[in-house]
């Protein structure tokens, strides 16, 4: 029901982004997320509660992705099922982290584009993949600083992170 809705509005921005400029073109791309997020969610769910119909009990598949303080945090929240499968059949077996960071690295970004590949066919599953791998290099590549400015900044990571979270779930999560 919220991606079919959300998805009016990101077909019509995207199918003529020329004739749309900022503000709408931002607001499709927050719409897109929520319509992603939402669809899967929903499919998700629904498989669950048919498995559950028979006795079979299906993991969650997201732990608030959303929330993620990082995009490495993101995949680990995000399509649990698939990640998991990515890292037990195609990193681990190339070498994992085992053989240096540059052979770490090179795992990483076959590891994602695989994963783009298994999204769809095309170049820009590829390409969706190679961002995705090379934004948690980034991102493991940065950590020593970005921690050294949260110091400076006087901010706690962990305590920002907890009441962050707190701040938008119900205390039963």
């Amino acid at each position: 029901m919220i991606a079919d809705k959300a998805a009016v509005i990101v077909n019509t921005v995207f199918d003529n982004y020329e004739m749309y400029k900022g503000s709408y073109v931002i607001l499709a791309g927050i719409l897109y997320s929520i319509q992603l997020y939402t669809d899967f969610l929903a499919c998700v769910t629904l498989a669950q509660g048919a498995a559950a119909l028979f006795g079979i009990e299906l993991v969650d598949n997201f732990n608030h992705p959303y929330f993620s303080t990082s995009i490495r945090e993101f995949w680990r929240r995000w399509h649990i099922s698939l990640s998991s499968w990515l890292k037990d059949y195609v990193y681990i077996p190339l070498g994992g982290n085992r053989n240096g960071k540059f052979r770490k690295y090179l795992y990483l970004i076959i590891t994602f584009i695989v994963s783009g590949v298994w999204h769809g066919s095309g170049f820009k599953y590829i390409v969706w993949g190679l961002f995705h791998a090379l934004s948690q290099i980034v991102g493991e590549l940065t950590l020593n600083l970005r921690e050294k400015l949260y110091q400076a900044l006087g901010f706690e990571q962990d305590n920002f992170k907890k009441n962050t979270l707190d701040a938008f779930l119900p205390s039963s999560w």
